[in-house]
C-alpha cells in the first residue's frame, strides 16, 4: 500500500513540474540586458522578465549583443513565475 502511494505523489510531483516549469524554443528577437527578452516562437511573440540569477550560455551571451533581423535561436527555461532561468543555445532542424 506505502508503494502504491508513493508511486501516486512522485506522479503528481512529475505532473506538477511539468506545468510550472517551461521551455520556449524560438528566436530571440530583442535583448535588454537582465531585465527582459522578447522571444519569437511560431509567429506569435512573448516577452519576459529575465531573472536575478539566470544562467546564459557563452555561446548565446556573443550573438545577444548582436541581434539580426531573425534573431538569435535559443532554448528559453522559465520558471513557474514566467521567469527566464536560463538561456541555452539551439539549433534549428533542417527543412
Amino acid at each position: 500500500m506505502f508503494r502504491r502511494m508513493f508511486v501516486a505523489a512522485a506522479a503528481v510531483v512529475f505532473v506538477a513540474f511539468g506545468v510550472i516549469a517551461g521551455e520556449h524554443k524560438g528566436a530571440i528577437t530583442k535583448y535588454e540586458a537582465g531585465t527582459s527578452l522578447t522571444i519569437k516562437v511560431k509567429k506569435e511573440e512573448k516577452t519576459l522578465k529575465i531573472a536575478k540569477d539566470a544562467k546564459i550560455d557563452d555561446a548565446i551571451a556573443k550573438k545577444l549583443g548582436k541581434i539580426g533581423e531573425k534573431g538569435v535561436f535559443a532554448i528559453v527555461i522559465t520558471n513557474d513565475k514566467d521567469e527566464v532561468t536560463e538561456i541555452k543555445a539551439g539549433q534549428k532542424k533542417a527543412k
